[in-house]
């Protein structure tokens, strides 16, 4: 009778040792798998930054440096043909330059580059299509300059005349049209005085300019066409 109670008891703590062996072997295990994840997770966290710096060092995009005075971009030529063609009762509006390459690069070029003052007069006029700071400034830097011929700063004047200029970003711009309507170059004064459409603060002085016996009748007539309606 004991020798069974013996045996039993034997079997019993046997098989207790094998569960808690088989306990130790799989609470190692998962410490095991605890602790390479927790490895593996703070690698992650380390390289995070990196990973992310990459990322996003690969989604940048190289600034494109604009040609400068030179040969034309053969990509331009399209649009050239356009503003060959362009004339004061048929100037082409945003929708025919938007279906070529860069309208907004290539017409900054041809604004300053252009071969011929024509060219560039309606380069420059175009801009006025795309009111940007970049563009404002392009216009302002021509149409104030000296040294640039009288048809290519009124063209430079008559695009931005369709600029906000009642805005307080465009204040000097603004303050050089005023000046320049009552200057003695009478092509450029036209040009200021078409630029000044739209312009509340300018009503009185194309009212004036219609009104003077003395307006030549250039610069009238201009003053009359800003006194009227929008017509684009």
């Amino acid at each position: 009778m004991m020798n069974y109670r013996f045996l039993a008891l034997l079997i019993i703590a046997q098989l207790l040792v094998a569960c808690s062996g088989e306990s130790d072997s799989t609470s190692a295990a998962v410490e095991a798998a605890d602790s390479a994840e927790t490895i593996a997770s703070s690698e992650a966290s380390a390289d995070a930054p990196k990973q992310a710096e990459k990322a996003a060092s690969g989604t940048k995009t190289k600034a494109k440096k604009e040609p400068g005075a030179g040969p034309m971009p053969p990509k331009f030529a399209e649009i050239q043909e356009i503003l060959k063609a362009a004339s004061f009762t048929s100037e082409p509006g945003n929708m025919v330059y938007n279906a070529h390459s860069e309208p907004t690069v290539a017409l900054r070029w041809f604004a300053r580059y252009g071969a011929s003052d024509h060219e560039r007069v309606f380069a420059l006029r175009a801009l006025g299509l795309y009111p940007t700071p970049k563009n404002a400034s392009t216009l302002s830097e021509v149409a104030m300059n000296d040294s640039e011929p009288t048809a290519v700063r009124a063209g430079a004047i008559r695009g931005l005349g369709r600029y906000d200029l009642e805005s307080v970003d465009y204040e000097k711009i603004k303050a050089f049209i005023f000046e320049t309507v009552a200057g003695k170059d009478i092509d450029l004064a036209s040009a200021a005085a078409d630029a000044m459409h739209g312009m509340p603060t300018a009503r009185e002085v194309l009212l004036g300019l219609v009104a003077g016996a003395a307006t030549p009748a250039p610069l009238k007539a201009a003053a009359e066409r800003a006194l009227g309606p929008q017509v684009e």
